[in-house]
């Protein structure tokens, strides 16, 4: 690829990029929530075990990583219009195909091409600002990272009822293979455009393996890895830990939807406001304090205070938002994003898989959640650590210098 930006105005226009990134955005997390929401109708109706249940709700983030390592090849290698259509397309049969299967170990093969195709999706998305938006990088970040968050709450909150609507839940899940499929609509249409072409300094490529020699590139790995963590964690075991406090299945499952919801301002103000300051140090800071904050009262008064402690916790998520923003900042070019969003979110991810299964087996080995609500705690360590070291001003170009000087295939 030759060593110029592309703009909006000269590929594709800039309405119909911004329409090809809301969209994929808005599906990035679909596959995921609305299988949450009709899990068990899917173990009833085809007799799946509950070992085979366990295995869908965290094959994601492991999917997410090891599909997602492989794509900053694949933009170098395709065009990043193509990547992304092949990705919504994907994603589209995917969940087509998962809505009609009649066997477990087919659910979870289709699941997984799924998923495959949203692990393309999340470590392109980045790069797509990056190259498409260099001067718009907040207002961009911001734009997909609420559509994400809206997809997300959306398919969680209405795929029972359209279920419900349509014949059951194969229709509540084979519904959102539609929202999938207009995805691919504004892509196609660019592909009649001039291909853009990736900013390279003197024709250099920027290959994820080198990454492993960059302090920023591991900083941003690990933010996004423990926030993932955290996340995850919450949306697992919040409203199990809030009903043995004494809140009901209906309260704790507000409580659950407050908190996500929670992320939607988070994602459209962060990125924003990031950008306007160079260094990030002291809303990483105030952001692992809130999920202190709220650690600490749901150990203490789990009860009577939920509320609060619930928002607290749901401002500690703005982590995700923000680190999100945070990879194109700490990139010089659009290869460098592409390069730290596989990186960044392979790592991250591994690490995030970790964070349900040990915070449910320690649950059931101690049967409190007093324990694993410390130990949580304790992963804000790394993660201020993590964001002390890639808050301020830096690249991972700058870190790796002349390692980042590999001849351009």
């Amino acid at each position: 690829m030759s060593a110029s930006t592309a703009t909006p105005a000269r590929v594709g226009g800039g309405l119909l990029l911004v329409a090809g990134t809301v969209l994929v955005a808005l599906n990035l997390r679909t596959a995921i929530t609305s299988l949450g929401a009709v899990l068990p109708q899917v173990q009833d109706g085809l007799g799946m075990s509950s070992t085979v249940a366990g295995l869908l709700t965290s094959v994601a983030p492991v999917c997410f990583a090891v599909v997602g390592v492989t794509t900053p090849a694949l933009v170098r290698r395709f065009d990043l219009r193509t990547v992304l259509l092949a990705a919504m397309v994907a994603l589209t049969a995917g969940l087509a195909l998962r809505s009609i299967t009649t066997a477990s170990w087919a659910f979870v093969l289709t699941s997984v091409l799924a998923l495959a195709g949203l692990a393309v999706g999340n470590v392109a998305m980045p790069t797509l600002v990056k190259l498409y938006f260099p001067d718009r990088v907040g207002p961009m970040t911001a734009l997909y990272t609420t559509s994400l968050s809206i997809g997300a709450a959306t398919s969680a909150a209405i795929t029972v009822p359209l279920g419900a609507a349509f014949g059951g839940w194969r229709a509540g899940l084979g519904l959102w293979a539609v929202t999938a499929a207009l995805a691919t609509v504004p892509w196609l249409l660019t592909l009649r455009r001039p291909a853009p072409v990736v900013a390279v300094p003197a024709g250099v490529e920027h290959r994820v393996v080198a990454l492993v020699h960059s302090r920023t590139a591991w900083a941003v790995a690990v933010l996004f890895g423990m926030q993932a963590l955290n996340a995850y964690t919450l949306l697992g075991w919040l409203a199990p830990l809030l009903q043995d406090a004494g809140w009901s299945e209906r309260g704790a499952g507000l409580l659950l939807g407050l908190y996500s919801a929670l992320a939607i301002p988070g994602s459209l103000l962060l990125p924003v406001l990031a950008v306007r300051r160079p260094d990030q140090r002291g809303v990483i800071a105030v952001l692992v304090a809130c999920y202190v904050a709220g650690y600490a009262g749901l150990a203490l008064s789990p009860g009577a205070g939920a509320v609060l402690w619930v928002v607290l916790a749901g401002f500690g998520g703005w982590l995700f938002p923000l680190v999100l923003v945070l990879i194109p900042l700490r990139a010089e070019t659009a290869s460098g994003a592409s390069a730290l969003s596989g990186f960044s979110q392979s790592v991250g991810y591994l690490l995030a898989a970790l964070g349900p299964v040990l915070f449910g087996a320690g649950h059931d080995l101690l049967g409190s959640w007093t324990v694993p609500l410390v130990v949580l705690t304790l992963t804000m360590v790394p993660t201020l650590a993590a964001g002390w070291i890639c808050g301020p001003p830096g690249s991972v170009e700058a870190d790796l210098g002349p390692r980042s000087a590999a001849p351009a295939r």
